[in-house]
Parts: C-alpha cells; sequence; structure tokens
C-alpha cells in the first residue's frame, strides 16, 4: 500500500471515529436529557370554527333597556317585585327611576328608605343591571316639585348614597344630579354650573368608585372637570371621577343640535370657562373620544332625517353608544324596525352592536418547550359593537381531557376594556402543561363578569357550554 493510499484509510477512519463519538455523545445526551426531562413532548393543535354568528346576545352593561318609576313613601318596593315578571326577556339593563317630590320639604323617612332598599333588592335579585336615576319631577315641572333650597337635596343625596353602594355590583351607573325636569338637568333652579358643582361634590364624595356617574351634556361634563379635553387611555379606569364621569341623552338624534345638546351656531372657540358648547360635528367627535373610556346612552326622539337608519348607525356607532331605551321614541323604533340595514332589520342591527360584540377570530398553541413544558398560545378577538365595555372581566382557557372529561382552567392575561370597537385585538402568552398527561384536549375560551358571575357571550357560531367558547383541539404526544 503506498503511502498516499494510507494517509487516505487514516483520514477514512478518523472520519469514522469522529462520527461514532458524535452518535455516542449524542445517544449520551438524549439518554441524559430523557432522565431528567422525562416528558420530551410537543404539542399539535388543531383551530376549530370560528365563523361569525348573527344572533343576537344577551350581555350585560349594554343593549336595550326598559324605564321602571317609583315614587318613594308609596310602597313602591311591592311594585318593584311585580315589575320584574314585566321585564322583557332580552333586556340586561333597567332605568330604576326613583322619585323623591314626597320629601321635597325634609329628610327621606326611616320608612322610605327601608322602601328604597326594597327596590335595589328587588332588581339585585333579577340579574340585570341598574341605571339610577333619583328626581322630583316626572312630569316636566321641577320648579314645583324640588326642595326650595339646594342643601335639601344634598340631604337627600347623603341618605341615599349608602343604598346604593350597598347594591354597587347591580348599580351600573347614577344618572344626574338629583335636579331637572325628568331628572334630565334641565329646567331648574338648580341647573346653573355653581349649583351643579355642589351637587356633584356630594354625590361623588362617597358613591362607590366602581360605579360610574352620568350628565346630561358634554357642557356639564367639562364644566365639572374644567377640562376641555376628554381623558386618555393614560386617565382610564384610574378611580378618579373623570375616569367615573360618562354621559347621558335623552335628546339623541332628535335633530341637529339632539334637542339643545349641541349648538349648531357655536364653536368650540366659543367656550369661555368651561361655559359653552360645540356644534354637532365638534360635540360628536368630543363623545367619540371620551366614551372609548365611559358609557354613553340614553333614548332617541323625534321622527326626522338624523334618526333615519342610515344616520343613526353611523351617528350611534361614533358617538359610542352602549344603551338605548328600548320603547321611545316610539315612533323612531318602528321606523328602524321597518328598515333594512345589510340584510336584516335596522332595530336588529343596531340592537346587536349597542356596547360591545365580541367575536373570536383565531386561536393557536404552540412551541411546547422542553424544559420548562410551556406552551404559547394566540386568541384574537373582534369587537363588532358600536362601544368598548367598561367593566373588567376575567379572561380563561379553559382544557378538558377528551377521554375523561376531566377539567382544567387556567386565568391568560387581557383587558377587554382595551377591546376597542373595530379593532382586532391578540391575546398572547404562555400556559403551563406540565401536569397535563399525553393526550387530545377540548380548548375553551371563557369570559367571566366576576360582578355576576356570568359568561360573556360571543358572536361566534362555534360550540358554547358552561366552559365556554370552542376553539379547537390540543394533542399533546411524545417527540
Amino acid at each position: 500500500m503506498t503511502e498516499e493510499n494510507v494517509f487516505k484509510e487514516n483520514k477514512k477512519w478518523k472520519k469514522r471515529v469522529a462520527l461514532g463519538l458524535v452518535l455516542v455523545l449524542g445517544l449520551c445526551f438524549y439518554i441524559f436529557f430523557a432522565k431528567i426531562y422525562p416528558n420530551l413532548r410537543k404539542v399539535i393543535y388543531a383551530k376549530g370554527d370560528l365563523t361569525e354568528s348573527v344572533y343576537e346576545l344577551s350581555n350585560p352593561y349594554c343593549g336595550w333597556y326598559e324605564i321602571f318609576e317609583y315614587t318613594l313613601g308609596k310602597r313602591s318596593d311591592k311594585q318593584a317585585a311585580k315589575d320584574i315578571y314585566k321585564l322583557d326577556g332580552g333586556c340586561n339593563l333597567v332605568l330604576v327611576e326613583i322619585n323623591l317630590s314626597q320629601f321635597s320639604d325634609g329628610d327621606i323617612s326611616e320608612e322610605a328608605l327601608e322602601e328604597l332598599d326594597g327596590i335595589f333588592s328587588a332588581w339585585g335579585d333579577a340579574s340585570v343591571q341598574m341605571i339610577v336615576r333619583f328626581a322630583y319631577d316626572f312630569d316636566g315641572n321641577a320648579n314645583a316639585t324640588e326642595p326650595k333650597d339646594i342643601s335639601q337635596v344634598c340631604a337627600h343625596m347623603k341618605q341615599v348614597i349608602p343604598y346604593m353602594n350597598t347594591y354597587k355590583k347591580n348599580i351600573y351607573i347614577c344618572q344626574g344630579l338629583f335636579v331637572g325636569n325628568w331628572g334630565e338637568m334641565h329646567s331648574s333652579d338648580y341647573t346653573n354650573r355653581a349649583d351643579f358643582g355642589t351637587l356633584f361634590s356630594v354625590l361623588s364624595h362617597d358613591l362607590d368608585s366602581s360605579i360610574f356617574l352620568a350628565v346630561r351634556t358634554p357642557e356639564i361634563w367639562r364644566q365639572l372637570t374644567t377640562s376641555l379635553t376628554p381623558i386618555d387611555e393614560g386617565m382610564a379606569y384610574d378611580g378618579s371621577l373623570m375616569s367615573r364621569l360618562s354621559l347621558f341623552n335623552d335628546g339623541m338624534l332628535g335633530s341637529v343640535t339632539d334637542v339643545g345638546t349641541y349648538d349648531e351656531d357655536a364653536s368650540f372657540s366659543d367656550i369661555v370657562n368651561f361655559t359653552g358648547k360645540g356644534n354637532r360635528q365638534e360635540e360628536i367627535s368630543f363623545q367619540n373620544q371620551l366614551c372609548l373610556y365611559v358609557p354613553n346612552g340614553g333614548e332617541v326622539i323625534i321622527n326626522n332625517s338624523y334618526n333615519d337608519i342610515e344616520s343613526a348607525v353611523s351617528a350611534l356607532s361614533e358617538m359610542r353608544v352602549s344603551y338605548l331605551n328600548m320603547d321611545y321614541d316610539e315612533e323612531v323604533i318602528n321606523k328602524w324596525k321597518k328598515s333594512q340595514y345589510n340584510g336584516e332589520s335596522g332595530f336588529n342591527y343596531i340592537g346587536k352592536r349597542l356596547g360591545y360584540r365580541y367575536v373570536l377570530t383565531d386561536s393557536d398553541i404552540y412551541d411546547l418547550s422542553f424544559s420548562t413544558q410551556k406552551a404559547n398560545y394566540s386568541i384574537t378577538v373582534k369587537n363588532e359593537g358600536f362601544a368598548p365595555a367598561y367593566k373588567k372581566f376575567v379572561p380563561s382557557l379553559v382544557f378538558v381531557k377528551s377521554n375523561t372529561g376531566e377539567k382544567k382552567s387556567v386565568n391568560i392575561s387581557g383587558d377587554n376594556r382595551t377591546w376597542y370597537p373595530q379593532e382586532e385585538t391578540v391575546l398572547s402568552g404562555t400556559v403551563d402543561l406540565s401536569t397535563y398527561e399525553n393526550g387530545y384536549y377540548d380548548v375553551y375560551f371563557y369570559l367571566n363578569n366576576p360582578d355576576t358571575n356570568q359568561k360573556i357571550e360571543f358572536a361566534n357560531s362555534s360550540e358554547s357550554n358552561e366552559n365556554g367558547y370552542y376553539l379547537g383541539q390540543m394533542v399533546i404526544t411524545q417527540r
């Protein structure tokens, strides 16, 4: 054998030795890691059908509401117990109006306060949320029925606040400042800026911070907050008065000015010392920003071009309206029922989009780490409603073992209050699967309202049960 051939043979031998060493080392490493990490596993995920549905949802804090009126001092608590059976099955909101005119000359009696407690208790047991409005007038004649001194209004506020706080999980919004015709903050001796400030200071001082307050116009909002600029995301939900002060509009779409809510001949540039109104477009733009973070609702009135279906959908969306009176104005409501919009009645289209309307559009679980046994998840949600939700819900993933039915629920990150209208939000993070056996798991998404322990409904045609909405199937298997 020549020297050259010997060299080649040695080279081949060295390669074989090196390859053998690599294989041996690889086997050693495999055995080593297998002993430390016996579950060298992977996940395979098959997404389910996330088709959007056309169904009407039944969720808290949004939609159509009904009005129920009570006069303290007339055993209205007994009436409240009966009224629950009159409630339309599709309503999750009621406007509870409390008339205090029987006590305009003095404090509310102990018997009447017990009556108030009974009203709140009855509606609290009915699994609906209350919007509460106190007033001295239900007939458009506030000056004749309100107390002669503002101090008596303040005293009444202090008397009823503890009862609202007791039912804070059932009371969503306190509308108005107790004064004005129908409690709508106009046509009263107390509807000037100074008196509004006095009343607002008393009402807001001890009312639980979880209850939103609402005033009748953006102008009043600016006067009370001494701000020309709506709050932004950094100020939202921080517990401050600005973060709790919302709007209600009982002249919605009634005219170019929403029946005096705006001033078509004015401009923001004319506002002096926070007093003054903008024109329609300026004020709607103001609501568009503000009501990303606080609710907006009321009732539509007076059949006119501003509440024709095309104009109404555009304005309600821009104002981010989340609740409307289902009975008033009857002429406008009937017009919507007879109108067509996107292949359905205008009334149905609007009703489905008052407030938030969540749709699950995508999901994935992937990349199970061999060391930590954590997998990544990704869930995409779109809000098809006119507005966000203003209450925080708790999202979770629910894993159900296909062959045993064993269930595990994992809270995941995500603040649904930032799932803004017409936007998609991706929820992502990791989930620890170290205690999960190999096998098949049905995966569900569950969104819970902690105040009512209620499952939030999604506009998906996929299977929904006590576990939530079906996302897909995950398989954990050996690598």
